[in-house]
């Protein structure tokens, strides 16, 4: 079936990449049929049953719909960071996060999450700076290359607020983290421009989870979801 989403918008593009969803038994099989139609594959996600396809038209999306080990098919949307306006003469430490989560109270009772490794699906990581050293770090963008560092900046931002180690900043403001959870940091929202596709992010998560994370944070969203 199609995914309501893509079904709604299905004649909307001339070409649009799709996201197949498959059923895991037939993955092989139906991976067959889909590059025996001359498709370009664009990365498979075996973890979650899922494989990306180029850019494909109208036509082409019904006959990969039809086929039997097909579950369904999404549309590969474009995703983007989330940033909330705020005023220019005001910054919030991540000590105000700390704040709002109750993190003191939290680690008073000594709950501080040192035991649950906690992913971030972002920009990337400046893993040289000193709230973030020691963070792993990994990329899933399929192009135009793998590029891990953070040329964005909210990656980092995202990471320092969920486990950023304390710090006294040059403006002699401290900070840290709400967690004392190990990290791990995988890129999928673009270079610079902070932009990846729904396939990237999927990916992404499933490095999270094999690199042994089990909770992941992502400040995400997309205009074709209003």
């Amino acid at each position: 079936m199609l995914n309501p989403y893509l079904e709604k918008r299905l004649y909307a593009l001339p070409v649009q990449p799709i996201l197949v969803e498959i059923d895991p038994d037939q993955l092989s099989a139906t991976l067959g049929q889909i590059t025996g139609l001359q498709l370009k594959v664009l990365s498979q996600l075996p973890a979650f049953g899922f494989a990306a396809i180029a850019p494909v038209s109208p036509s082409v999306i019904k006959k990969i719909n039809s086929l039997p080990g097909v579950r369904m098919v999404h549309a590969n949307q474009v995703k983007t960071i989330l940033q909330l306006p705020a005023p220019a003469d005001e910054w919030f430490p991540t000590s105000e996060s700390r704040k709002m989560l109750g993190a003191e109270e939290a680690f008073r009772e000594g709950y501080n999450g040192e035991a649950i490794k906690v992913g971030v699906t972002d920009t990337g990581v400046d893993a040289s700076h000193p709230q973030l050293q020691g963070t792993e770090f990994y990329s899933r963008i399929m192009w135009p290359f793998r590029e891990v560092l953070d040329e964005n900046g909210h990656g980092s931002h995202v990471c320092s607020t969920v486990a950023g180690k304390l710090y006294n900043t040059p403006l002699g403001i401290i900070v840290e983290g709400v967690s004392h959870a190990p990290l791990v940091s995988v890129k999928c929202l673009g270079r610079g421009i902070g932009t990846g596709f729904t396939s990237e992010i999927i990916e992404a998560m499933s490095t999270c989870y094999e690199k042994g994370a089990r909770v992941i944070s992502m400040s995400l969203g997309s205009a074709e979801c209003q």
